[in-house]
């Protein structure tokens, strides 16, 4: 919400925002590319006319930022309902968004369970209220009251024997989000995550239904999946070998692919970079792009396994790049350099 309102009105320092927004697992964010697209977004949003918005749609972080602006939407607007939300919300998680989501998922579950039920009571009764004369403030604090209860649901279940309701639990939502921003904006919206997420179907048994699933029951062809896939190149991600808490960031390089994979075949195709439109393509190739292999999908942890994915059914298109480069990190706070200065191969 805070680049979101630097982007539309020019309030704040972008990198500052980025640096105490992106801690937790999406420090990834927090690189020299995305202060590029938030000046271009900006300087189009300066310009007038109908504005580009960035928001974000997951429940992983644990941020505190919400509960405070339900709270004080409630002072402001129900004050008849202070002490019911402060008793609702009472042991809520405060601090940086780093250290909140550690201390909120290493809570026991009985207290996990109990802020679960507690969140969603006060989400229900600020749902309940009659909306005042600023219907957008109203819709988007009760979406505040949603995404806390969501979080707190998605940190109640337990790891050891509940991971994969977890997984499904957290892709339905993310996707509910996405629909309610897309339908109180009335824009045109692009999701942004990895192709393990946007994808039509899932190709992990462990994974049951991944959020692009979602949208696609919703939409139908308004939802348009696009995967993408590289031959070799590099890419920042958490060093899952490592035995550190939390897992350090590293830039990790991969490729060429190997042969009987997705990308080997694709890497063929003499093009730098192309897009690949697999509704269209004839026999012999469709029946290639129908098949089940080995491909490499990257999400916040490396090394991963190969999924063994049809790209004709987990996506509309595919975009295939020879080589990438990866993203540079910027400095925490505190820290005298990025994390991914340290490059491992694979």
């Amino acid at each position: 919400m805070r680049i979101n309102e630097s982007l539309l009105t020019g309030k704040g320092e972008i990198r500052r925002i980025m640096r105490e927004a992106f801690q937790s697992e999406d420090r990834l964010w927090n690189n020299q590319e995305y202060p590029h697209l938030f000046e271009w977004m900006r300087a189009h949003d300066a310009r007038g006319g109908r504005p580009l918005q960035f928001v974000g749609d997951d429940i992983v972080p644990v941020e505190p930022g919400p509960y405070d602006r339900v709270l004080r939407y409630v002072d402001r607007r129900s004050p008849e309902l202070r002490a019911r939300f402060a008793e609702l919300y009472r042991n809520r998680p405060t601090g940086e968004v780093l250290t909140a989501t550690r201390e909120f998922r290493n809570r026991p579950q009985d207290e996990r369970l109990d802020m679960a039920r507690r969140t969603r009571q006060a989400y229900e009764l600020l749902r309940s209220q009659a909306p005042d004369r600023d219907r957008e403030e109203f819709d988007r604090t009760v979406q505040h009251a949603r995404v806390i209860a969501q979080s707190a649901r998605f940190y109640a279940f337990d790891n050891a024997t509940e991971g994969t309701q977890q997984d499904l639990y957290r892709d339905e939502q993310m996707a509910a989000n996405l629909t309610w921003w897309y339908e109180h904006t009335g824009s045109r919206t692009v999701l942004a995550a990895h192709d393990g997420h946007v994808a039509l179907v899932s190709n992990s048994p462990d994974y049951p239904r991944p959020q692009g699933a979602f949208p696609r029951d919703r939409f139908g062809a308004g939802y348009l999946s696009v995967r993408t896939s590289f031959g070799e190149g590099s890419f920042v991600a958490y060093d899952g070998l490592s035995t550190q808490e939390p897992l350090p960031l590293g830039t990790f390089t991969t490729g060429p692919p190997e042969p009987g994979t997705n990308e080997y075949t694709l890497d063929l195709v003499p093009h730098p970079v192309y897009l690949l439109d697999p509704r269209t393509v004839r026999e012999p190739a469709r029946q290639w792009l129908t098949a089940s292999r080995p491909t490499t999908e990257i999400g916040t942890v490396w090394p991963a396994p190969e999924a063994d994915t049809s790209l004709l059914m987990s996506s509309d298109l595919l975009v295939h790049f020879h080589h990438v480069d990866a993203a540079r990190l910027l400095p925490a706070e505190g820290r005298r350099a990025p994390d991914a200065e340290c490059r491992v191969a694979t």
